[in-house]
């Protein structure tokens, strides 16, 4: 609260999935039927500050599982807002199927992949950055 205005902030916890995100806060109820939400906390008992909650680096990640049949999941962080390609291609490096192309916001993600058309080998998925490329290889064992 500054000069005795409160700021909102919204923040999107649907890019936390699968991590342990506790947080508590204090409500005030100010009798004309309205909530007051103060004082929100992480579990650790400091004060919650968004861009704690944002990937520190941009990485991908060994899809997982690896080998796998047919899906497997791949995940990726973004530090910041960025236009983002992440594209599967094959061993002669022929683009098999591409899962993202567009601006993301900073965050965790994930994507499955359903390899239920190829046949079994080896994989690789890329992901592009701004000017960077991040690249991973998989097995597909059917």
């Amino acid at each position: 609260m500054k000069n005795g205005k409160w700021y909102k902030k919204m923040i999107d916890l649907t890019n936390y999935s699968y991590k342990k995100v506790k947080f508590s806060f204090k409500v005030v109820l100010n009798g004309r039927g309205s909530i007051t939400i103060d004082n929100i906390k992480l579990a650790n008992k400091t004060a919650l500050n968004i861009t704690e909650l944002l990937p520190k680096k941009t990485k991908l990640y060994q899809n997982y599982p690896n080998p796998f049949n047919p899906i497997t999941n791949i995940k990726f962080d973004l530090a910041r807002e960025s236009r983002v390609e992440l594209n599967v291609y094959n061993i002669k490096g022929e683009l098999v199927k591409q899962l993202y192309n567009q601006k993301l916001k900073a965050g965790f993600y994930q994507k499955n992949f359903d390899a239920n058309n190829l046949s079994s080998g080896l994989y690789f998925y890329e992901l592009k950055v701004n000017n960077k490329v991040f690249q991973n290889k998989m097995i597909l064992c059917k």
